[in-house]
Parts: structure tokens; sequence; C-alpha cells
């Protein structure tokens, strides 16, 4: 698990929190239990703001979330990165021209 954590936020550029300490022992830490302390993302919960965004807006946030839940359904039943990669590579060549074209 911390081990596709780390990827998700290293191939999608997720805003996932690095994790900063785990255990998967509870019988072998001080705490008794299986616990993950992961570090803060900054930003604002989309629960704390979803009354106030547009219906047109909420449709592509849900449409954002679906597009990376299937990538990320696909990898656990299949162990391949490269639908991310590939996912990844998209994004930055929209991300270049959307830059290009508004000069």
């Amino acid at each position: 698990m911390i081990t596709n954590i780390s990827k998700v936020r290293n191939v999608l550029d997720a805003p996932v929190p690095r994790v900063l300490a785990w255990s998967s022992k509870a019988s072998e830490n001080a705490v008794g239990a299986e616990y993950i302390i992961m570090e803060q993302v900054a930003g604002v919960q989309l629960s704390q703001v979803w009354h106030k965004i547009r219906i047109q807006d909420k449709f592509e946030i849900v449409k954002a979330i679906s597009r990376i839940s299937k990538i990320l359904v696909f990898y656990f039943f299949h162990q391949n990165w490269e639908p991310l990669l590939f996912m990844r590579h998209r994004r930055s060549e929209r991300m270049s021209k959307e830059r290009w074209n508004s000069r």
C-alpha cells in the first residue's frame, strides 16, 4: 500500500501526501496498532466548498475523479502503470498547449 501511495503521487503528480511513518505490525510497535502517518496536503477540502461550486464545475470534478478512479482500478487489477504514465504524458501535452494558446 505504501508503494502504491508513492506511485500515485509520483506518476500522476496527484496531491497525495507523503508517508512520514508507518507500521503494518501492531505487535511490533508502541502504538499497538497498524498505522500510517502522512503529511497534511495544502488546500481546502472539497466538502467545505462544494455548496459554492457551480453545477457545471461539479460535473467536471466528478468526471475527473471518475477518470482517475478508472485508471487506479485498472492498475490494482493488472499491476500495470503504463496507462498512468500515458495519462501523465497527455496531461503535460495539454497543459503545454494551453500555456502556448494563452499567450
